[in-house]
């Protein structure tokens, strides 16, 4: 009978501690907005598609970061330099904190992220962005979704 109860107690300790590693390593991922796709655009006789999200993560020091991505859905085809930009924003509790400035790709690549790291206290952290596609005649922007919230910052 007290054998019996050793394993009960067991199993359950055994089960909480799984769960409990779980949602750790659940949390230690970034947390990343659905994706928005932007164009496509005929530039040149050359069409462009892209993706855009963001994500927000905690960095080593327990500092969040905040990113915002484009990227071309034409994976054969780099896209010219000054083609695609992208700015990121941080928002603690809901409220914007941080931004960072506009900035584009300097070379011919498939992708384009900007970054802002910063922490504000704790709370709960969340990032969004817009993002920038030379259309051939001037730039069109998105603006990203939100991404889920992430407690953080100390």
């Amino acid at each position: 009978m007290f054998s019996k109860k050793i394993k009960q107690v067991t199993g359950v300790l055994m089960a909480g501690f799984l769960i409990g590693s779980t949602a750790t390593i659940a949390s230690a991922v970034p947390l990343v907005s659905p994706p928005k796709i932007i164009g496509p655009y005929l530039i040149n006789g050359q069409y462009y598609r892209y993706t855009a999200w963001s994500e927000i993560d905690r960095t080593a020091a327990n500092n969040m970061k905040s990113q915002t991505y484009i990227n071309n859905q034409v994976e054969w085809e780099a896209v010219p330099a000054g083609y695609i930009g992208a700015q990121t924003a941080l928002y603690k509790d809901g409220a914007l904190v941080a931004s960072s400035t506009a900035s584009y790709n300097d070379f011919p690549t498939y992708a384009h992220v900007a970054t802002e790291i910063n922490t504000y206290g704790y709370g709960n952290y969340s990032a969004k962005g817009i993002v920038y596609a030379y259309t051939g005649n001037g730039y069109s922007s998105l603006i990203t979704n939100q991404t889920p919230a992430m407690a953080g910052g100390f």
